[in-house]
């Protein structure tokens, strides 16, 4: 659906999607196929104003979402770190998200991170640590 850029513009600009989409995301187990998706849908709404309005209200919870990441969850994992990378774009969201270390703490917390560098011992894939060093880029 956001494939299509005439769309996806309509869907951000001419209706509450995004705003509805960031109270779903509020309410929303973490870990679950729900969250995913909704990770998903707000990667694909971060076009122009979105991006800064979206980081502001979704980077603290992604990075909690980040940090009970589990492998069993991986596509839930894998769209936090997609999202999280998409709106690092901004310079004020990238600041946010490595304030305190707060994006180190969540990806050792979720195992996939030991003192900087991958954890050998993770479950979460070689695809996975790709996608968190393009993040931490």
């Amino acid at each position: 659906l956001c494939n299509d850029s005439h769309i996806r513009t309509m869907l951000a600009e001419d209706f509450p999607v995004v705003p509805c989409l960031l109270y779903i995301n509020d309410q929303a187990a973490p870990n679950t196929k729900l969250k995913g998706k909704l990770l998903f849908a707000l990667r694909q709404l971060c076009i122009g104003q979105h991006k800064l309005k979206i980081g502001q209200h979704v980077i603290p919870d992604a990075l909690q979402q980040l940090a009970r990441a589990k492998p069993v969850h991986g596509e839930c994992a894998s769209n936090a770190v997609l999202l999280l990378t998409m709106l690092a774009g901004i310079r004020s969201n990238a600041a946010r998200m490595s304030r305190d270390g707060q994006l180190d703490s969540a990806l050792e917390r979720c195992g996939v991170q030991r003192n900087g560098r991958e954890n050998p011992d993770h479950l979460f894939g070689q695809d996975f640590w790709e996608k968190v060093l393009a993040l931490r880029e």
